[in-house]
């Protein structure tokens, strides 16, 4: 598993990374930038994604949490604060239930406990037709869709780079995979501190995903971000990095 790492070593302020579905490490990139250097931040190229190995198999979201506690136990991380978006909040929060004691924190960025919505079962049939090599427009709209406001010049090209190192059959077989999953059940379980993080023009996480988990998880506060897409952290980095550093610190 390939990943980039900011910030001094600090075993009580380990923040884990997650990104969504077909992103990468990158993904964090303009968030690690913005972090207080006080924060140990590691940001994961999850299995078939980036430029971690890309197995014939396993790519459910239970797969992806089990990377990360064997993550963790490599680097003899005992606890740390989980930040997931999209897929990697919903991977995130399997952490949190199967794994509580690993879990300081957890920070929820444009997700849900499920994904079973009409635009994300329309996007699986169009994935399906998908082959190798991945048409670049159809990855270039993929990631445009997740915006609201525009990016800075050459900023979304590179998160459809991070796209295009995908496998048709990686971009196939995750999505139907996290569309069995359904945690709205569990979501009690969770037992971490909990930050949930919404933008209102987000066009995969609906409003009732988020009142859903801020209902259900004990612990939970809920920040919605006006104006903003689904990817919050590459349209508001700095408000994001802000109120990571203050949940991280405890306030």
């Amino acid at each position: 598993m390939r990943y980039v790492e900011r910030g001094a070593v600090d075993p009580s302020r380990v923040v884990i990374m997650l990104h969504g579905y077909t992103d990468s490490s990158y993904s964090f990139q303009s968030l690690m930038d913005r972090l207080d250097p006080s924060i140990q931040a590691i940001a994961i190229d999850q299995r078939g994604h980036g430029d971690s190995s890309k197995p014939g198999c396993c790519y459910a979201p239970q797969d992806f949490a089990a990377d990360v506690v064997a993550f963790m136990n490599a680097r003899e991380i005992k606890t740390a604060t989980i930040v997931g978006h999209s897929m990697g909040g919903l991977v995130a929060q399997i952490v949190a239930i199967q794994s509580p004691e690993r879990v300081s924190g957890l920070v929820i960025v444009g997700s849900s406990p499920s994904f079973v919505n009409p635009a994300v079962e329309g996007l699986l049939g169009a994935v399906k037709e998908l082959s190798d090599p991945v048409d670049r427009k159809f990855a270039h709209e993929f990631q445009a869709s997740t915006v609201f406001k525009p990016l800075p010049a050459g900023e979304l090209e590179r998160y459809v780079d991070a796209s295009m190192k995908v496998p048709a059959r990686v971009w196939t077989d995750v999505l139907a995979q996290i569309l069995t999953v359904d945690l709205r059940t569990d979501l009690r379980g969770i037992k971490a501190r909990t930050l949930i993080l919404w933008g209102d023009k987000d066009g995969v996480s609906t409003r009732a995903d988020q009142a859903t988990l801020f209902q259900e998880i004990p612990n939970a506060t809920l920040k919605v971000y006006e104006s903003i897409g689904h990817a919050v952290h590459w349209e508001a980095p700095d408000r994001v990095a802000a109120d990571l550093l203050a949940f991280v610190r405890g306030g």
